[in-house]
């Protein structure tokens, strides 16, 4: 049996930063060497960046890995994409865009827009979202115990979890995934299912 809710988390932070690099009249690809330049400046170059980084999530950068498209808005030619930088503490997931550059129509703009990576298992958003659940569904409500992570698959960008509820004198086990649904609008889908 599986239940379905949605809920939003907000970035840790916003960077509003970006690079531009030279193109042909086609929108690059997010894995392209047009789009990496600009990321490696980004990440490696522009000091703002790397300062916040550092103060907010207590990483640098240390090199690009794998990136990959998530969305294409066709009306606004604009790609949406995630890169998995490898940092000092270990592997973090973001987001950026790449368009053609407003005035330059020859250069692409790529803009980094925060983190990718969904919620942790005990995120207080996850074990809110969970409780409506199992609220809505009338299963057994109560303290939420024993939660830990099974896998993080980095790949798809999903988080396999375990908890149990205890709830009059009994213990009940569920399993949980969280996924995005829309990593643009920024929401996640967080899905309960009972663990046998």
């Amino acid at each position: 049996m599986k239940f379905f809710i949605f809920f939003r988390k907000l970035f840790l932070f916003i960077l509003l930063t970006g690079g531009i690099s030279g193109c042909k009249s086609k929108l690059p690809q997010c894995d392209s060497k047009n789009v990496k330049g600009p990321l490696k400046e980004i990440f490696f170059q522009q000091q703002n960046t790397r300062k916040q980084l550092k103060e907010k999530l207590g990483i640098v950068p240390e090199e690009i890995g794998k990136r990959k498209q998530i969305a294409y808005n066709k009306e606004n030619k604009k790609r949406y994409c995630t890169v998995q930088m490898k940092t000092s503490k270990g592997p973090v997931n973001f987001l950026y865009s790449v368009e053609f550059h407003e005035e330059q129509k020859d250069k692409i703009w790529v803009q980094l827009m925060g983190l990718a990576d969904v919620p942790v298992c005990n995120d207080k958003g996850v074990l809110n979202t969970i409780n409506g659940v199992l609220k809505r569904k009338k299963l057994a409500q109560g303290e939420i115990i024993n939660i830990r992570e099974l896998k993080y698959d980095s790949d798809d960008l999903v988080r396999t979890c375990k908890f149990a509820v205890k709830a009059n004198d009994k213990i009940y086990k569920y399993k949980s995934e969280i996924a995005w649904k829309d990593l643009i609008l920024n929401q996640f889908l967080v899905e309960v299912f009972f663990d046998k």
